[in-house]
C-alpha cells in the first residue's frame, strides 16, 4: 500500500497528463501516463519537451513501466534505437554503484517517432525493493542522438 503522502501526488500526475494532452500540433506528441503511476516527482513542459517522473504503484514494478511504453511505442510505430546507434539506449538492465556508493540498477531505452522528429527516452532506476527506491522517467523531446552532442 502506498504511503498516504504519495496519494496527493496523483493529482500532479493527472496534471502531467493534461499538459501532455494540451500540447498542440507544434508541441511534443502525447504519451500516456501509466494508470499505476504515483508520486510525480516533477513535470516540466517547455513547449518542445516534457519530463515525467513517477513511482510505479505496487504490485507493478519498473519492468511494467518498460512494457507499458514499449507497447505504446509499437502501437504508434515508434522505432527502438539500438545500442549500435546510440550507447545511451541499451535496453537491458545494468548494475553499478552511484556517486554515493549505493547499488543501482538502471534500464535506459530510446525510441524515435516515425517521422524522425521526436524522441521518447525512458530511464528506469532502482536502488532497492521499496517503492520510494524505484523511479521512472519518461522524457519527450526533439530527436537527437546523444552520441552527436557536445560534452559540456
Amino acid at each position: 500500500m502506498p504511503r498516504e503522502a504519495d496519494n496527493r501526488f496523483v493529482v500532479g500526475l493527472a496534471a502531467a497528463g493534461l499538459l501532455a494532452a494540451c500540447a498542440g500540433g507544434d508541441g511534443p506528441p502525447k504519451i500516456p501516463v501509466p494508470e499505476f503511476a504515483i508520486g510525480t516527482e516533477r513535470v516540466v513542459y517547455s513547449g518542445d519537451r516534457y519530463h515525467l517522473g513517477f513511482f510505479p504503484l505496487f504490485p507493478y514494478n519498473l519492468t511494467s513501466v518498460r512494457e507499458f511504453y514499449g507497447k505504446w511505442a509499437e502501437e504508434h510505430s515508434w522505432r527502438l534505437i539500438q545500442p549500435e546507434e546510440e550507447s545511451w539506449s541499451h535496453d537491458s538492465w545494468q548494475s553499478f554503484k552511484d556517486m554515493d556508493g549505493r547499488e543501482l540498477e538502471q534500464l535506459l531505452v530510446h525510441w524515435v517517432s516515425p517521422d524522425g522528429v521526436w524522441s521518447l527516452r525512458l530511464a528506469l532506476r532502482s536502488f532497492g525493493p521499496a517503492l520510494e527506491e524505484n523511479r521512472a522517467f519518461a522524457i519527450v523531446e526533439p530527436f537527437s542522438n546523444l552520441e552527436d552532442q557536445p560534452l559540456y
